[in-house]
């Protein structure tokens, strides 16, 4: 019986397709830690509106997942990936502070959501020419899964406006 055996650590090469995904959402994270500067001073939290609180939900969603998926980089051994997840993680985080704390924001979010809509398009082009796929999943499957998430950042976005 074959023992399974971690990963060893490593940097994979991702290509520009890869990179420019990573430079479009690092928008989407600055915006998050912008968010958060501004955010730290006000120290209220209000929570109102219907377009604020399908923001805030989605928004919650979210990052819960990019908590999860850091959680999986670090099982992949892959450094930039862990880099780029942990970077993830701390601007939705960031971005979530902000939106409970200021419900009438909306440039902040909206440069947020449309950062990862930007950046999922450009993930599904990388998706099909690499033929990247993990945890057994096909081309097909990663592109479908891509787009559910484009969806939700372009909610994000929208919500924001509302």
């Amino acid at each position: 019986m074959a023992t399974a055996t971690a990963p060893s650590w490593h940097i994979a090469k991702w290509g520009f397709l890869g990179w420019l995904e990573t430079g479009l959402k690092a928008i989407g994270i600055i915006a998050g830690l912008i968010a958060l500067t501004q955010t730290v001073a006000t120290g209220s939290i209000e929570i109102a509106g219907v377009g604020h609180g399908l923001t805030l939900v989605l928004l919650a969603i979210a990052t819960l997942v990019t908590l999860i998926v850091f959680v999986f980089r670090i099982t992949q051994r892959e450094i930039i990936s862990i880099i780029y997840a942990l970077f993830n993680a701390l601007g939705h985080l960031a971005m979530l502070y902000h939106v409970v704390n200021t419900p009438d924001s909306t440039i902040l979010p909206i440069v947020f959501g449309i950062s990862y809509v930007l950046g999922e398009l450009v993930k599904q082009r990388f998706l099909v020419t690499s033929g990247y796929t993990e945890m057994g999943q096909g081309t097909a499957q990663m592109v479908m899964a891509s787009r559910g998430i484009m969806i939700s950042y372009a909610l994000i976005a929208i919500a924001s406006i509302l």
